[in-house]
């Protein structure tokens, strides 16, 4: 990995003459951001793990998301000053704040009362409202991303339009699941955005709970709940905001942010009795209710691939290996885990500071040592194999324990660690099968993976020609019509390996498909396709 003194040598060369860029800022977006100097003053320099030369792809995507964030009129949103493709790496200048992350005052006070708590989740719910009218989300609300002056009391909000564009374009920049920036980000991220699903405003109110979480309780999300006691009513209004299931979240920001006028006592022993009522957090803070609001109707110059490599690696660093119990399970993690026998639970402690290394398979790999699984008879009348065709190589009879999951799989069962384990140590096990990539790819998107269940098929694609058939062709358009922002991971696979070909198949999940987004993708990935030669 990249050393800070080498990222920011390389940043300063990279905008010599532009910029004077200064320190890393610890504000930890999924960008790399360092305080930086221009003509008008100090400015907030984020550049995106993006190559715009290499993929023509990349720059329009860019700029159509800048567009986006600067048509959003919000205080509490950090304004764009300048943005730009700098030899071939994109770049955001916000303008300069001095107020200080929210991780680092969490750091320095552990945990806030809560009266100021709700305060600081009002505020940033009351800038989410005009956001998601537009049809926009954050998508990366983390402690890092969130600042809080405090001779002001004001929340301003950084990376604004980042999250959504590094997931449209590059679904493996925060690792295999898409996570979020900063140490320990992932607790605060949505499951859809940690399994590759669709991901809108909920998202936002997910990540929102479990801020308040954190400042109420001083402990991470997950963990937890004794200064709850403090304000009557906030574990049933955080348990609704953090459903697993969008549709039993808050309908809306502004729903939430009415939620969260809770009343609060701030002075009292924990286990102290009440007297008397508790008055309303808002007659403690601003005198009066505020009225509710109404929802708003490849040569290039030398070192530039070293820096590209440089902020990929930087990027990827911020990753945590530590993960939710909903959370993809990968190769990579294998070894990191129990054994199979002593179902014990991961050690937090020893997971804060590992990073998650995205291990892919490629040919002319050594296998470990490990003893070969015994291959029993397979299984007979395997019903959940009937709508496989003839051309796919899960057509036929299946090693027992890929049967019994593709079985799972047609009972909608829901696979937990171990049983991905199990997969992952047959696939090592059976390095030049590539059944057990696409059963694994199969069980990842029977729970809504679509990020980790899309990098299986490239893995099985990109080693197994026999991968390349029309059954996971059509998993792979079901991935662009259901997940969030696939068509730009997908299409280049969909080019390299089936081309034109590919038209027959494409045509009929158009028809099937039900109007709205995911049709919408597809049909643009038709259009593609046909103006191919």
């Amino acid at each position: 990995m990249a050393s800070s003194d080498d990222t920011h040598s390389t940043l300063a060369e990279l905008f010599a003459g532009r910029y004077t860029v200064h320190e890393a800022l610890p504000w930890n977006g999924l960008a790399i951001i360092y305080r930086a100097k221009a003509l008008r003053g100090d400015i907030a320099l984020a550049v995106l793990p993006l190559d715009c030369d290499g993929d023509t792809e990349n720059g329009p995507a860019f700029h159509e998301a800048v567009r986006a964030v600067r048509a959003v009129e919000h205080p509490a949103f950090l304004s764009i000053d300048d943005a730009g493709v700098q030899l071939g790496v994109p770049f955001i200048a916000y303008e300069w704040s001095d107020a200080e992350p929210l991780s680092v005052l969490l750091e320095r006070e552990t945990r806030l009362p809560p009266r100021r708590a709700l305060r600081i989740a009002q505020k940033l719910l009351e800038a989410l409202i005009p956001l998601h009218a537009q049809g926009l989300h954050h998508g990366d609300l983390t402690p890092h991303n969130v600042l809080i002056d405090d001779a002001t009391e004001s929340v301003r909000v950084v990376g604004l339009g980042i999250a959504p564009l590094l997931r449209r374009v590059r679904p493996d920049v925060t690792g295999p699941t898409g996570r979020g920036s900063g140490k320990g980000a992932v607790r605060y991220l949505a499951p859809e955005v940690i399994g590759g699903a669709r991901v809108g405003p909920a998202a936002d109110l997910f990540s929102v709970a479990q801020l308040v979480h954190r400042m109420v309780t001083g402990d991470p999300p997950g963990a937890g709940d004794r200064s709850y006691a403090e304000v009557p009513g906030l574990r049933e209004v955080l348990e609704k905001a953090t459903s697993r299931s969008i549709e039993a979240r808050h309908e809306d920001a502004e729903a939430l942010r009415r939620d969260l006028a809770l009343e609060v006592v701030t002075e009292r022993p924990l286990d102290a009795p009440v007297s008397t009522p508790p008055p309303s957090l808002w007659d403690l803070t601003s005198g009066s209710k505020p009225a509710a609001r109404p929802r708003p109707p490849p040569a290039r110059w030398p070192w530039v691939v070293g820096a590209l490599v440089l902020l990929a690696a930087a990027a990827l660093a911020f990753v945590l290996v530590q993960r939710p119990e909903e959370e993809p399970l990968h190769e990579a993690d294998v070894e990191e885990l129990p054994p199979l026998e002593e179902d014990q639970a991961l050690e937090e402690e020893a997971l804060e500071d590992e990073t998650l290394e995205d291990e892919t398979l490629e040919d002319g790999e050594a296998l470990e040592d490990d003893e070969a699984l015994e291959d029993d008879e397979a299984l007979e009348d395997d019903e959940a194999l009937e709508d496989v065709p003839t051309n796919s190589p899960l057509a036929g009879d299946l090693p027992p324990l890929l049967a019994e999951t593709m079985e799972k799989i047609a009972a909608g069962h829901e696979f937990e660690q171990p049983e991905f384990r199990e997969l992952f140590g047959w696939i090592r096990n059976n390095r030049g099968d590539v059944r057990g990539h696409l059963v694994l790819a199969r069980a990842y998107m029977s729970r809504g993976w679509y990020t980790a269940a899309f990098e299986r098929y490239e893995v099985a694609l990109r080693n197994y020609e026999e991968a390349r058939t029309d059954r996971v062709l059509q998993d792979l358009l079901e991935i662009i019509r259901e997940g969030d922002d696939m068509l730009f991971a997908v299409w280049p696979n969909v080019r390299r390996y089936w081309g034109r070909e590919a038209l027959p198949v494409v045509d009929d999940a158009i028809a099937s498909a039900a109007e709205g987004r995911g049709r919408s993708d597809l049909e643009r990935l038709r259009t593609r396709i046909d103006a191919l030669p």
